[in-house]
């Protein structure tokens, strides 16, 4: 399927590509705000309510966790939308994966 779509539509692999590797990057995000946030409340001292440095880097890292999980939704329904386009394809892989076997085997005979 991949190498049918590098010669009809090359745009669609490299677009899936692009955001798998977004994908990545943002679940590192996700998890180094996930590390920092427990750091960051193992080492508060006194009560955490009134430790304002502490509320505002709570409040920073909500803003970003739920952004970062807004872009992964986005990335999904992108990435369905994009397998959607690329099983169109799949008929003609899979003719095209046929035809290979069949010519190999022919040689063979």
């Amino acid at each position: 399927l991949a190498s049918t779509l590098q010669n009809e539509k090359p745009e669609l692999e490299v677009r899936k590509t692009e955001l798998l590797r977004q994908e990545e990057e943002l679940k590192i995000q996700l998890a180094k705000l996930e590390s920092s946030l427990l750091e960051e409340l193992a080492s508060a001292k006194g009560n955490i309510l009134e430790n304002k440095e502490l509320l505002d880097s709570l409040n920073k890292t909500k803003a970003s966790s739920i952004t970062i999980t807004q872009s992964l939704i986005e990335s999904v329904r992108l990435q369905v939308s994009l397998d959607q386009e690329r099983n169109t394809y799949l008929p003609l892989a899979e003719s095209g994966s046929c035809l290979f076997f069949v010519i190999s085997d022919l040689a063979k005979i």
